[in-house]
């Protein structure tokens, strides 16, 4: 669902409908949401674990006053080139990429 919006709102194109997966030089690395499931069982951990440690750390962030303050994406959603508008915010959130990631690289995901 959540890749669906996104292709809406940042213009592109569903990579499911895009990607010939029948190509022998292709190699398929995604994972299903089963797989998925059984990868967070493996691990003991969660979705909703994962989404609480990425909320902790975006709390976490918020304190140091280095996040993108909510009314941006506000402003970015109603901006009439919504899709650039959002791509930039995305950008400047990648910038922090390594920290993005601790919520899935934290104790439990490195057993």
């Amino acid at each position: 669902m959540i890749q669906t919006m996104m292709t809406s709102v940042l213009k592109l194109q569903y990579q499911l409908d895009g990607v010939d997966y029948t190509k022998a030089n292709l190699v398929h690395a995604d994972m299903s949401p089963k797989e998925m499931s059984e990868a967070f069982d493996k691990n003991g951990d969660s979705v909703w674990a994962m989404f609480f440690r990425m909320m902790v750390y975006a709390m976490a962030r918020q304190g140091y006053g280095d996040d993108i303050d909510s009314s941006r994406w506000i402003l970015a959603l109603l901006d009439k080139n919504r899709a650039l508008a959002v791509k930039r915010l995305m950008a400047e959130e990648m910038q922090d990429l390594d920290g993005s990631m601790a919520p899935w690289t934290g104790p439990r995901a490195r057993r």
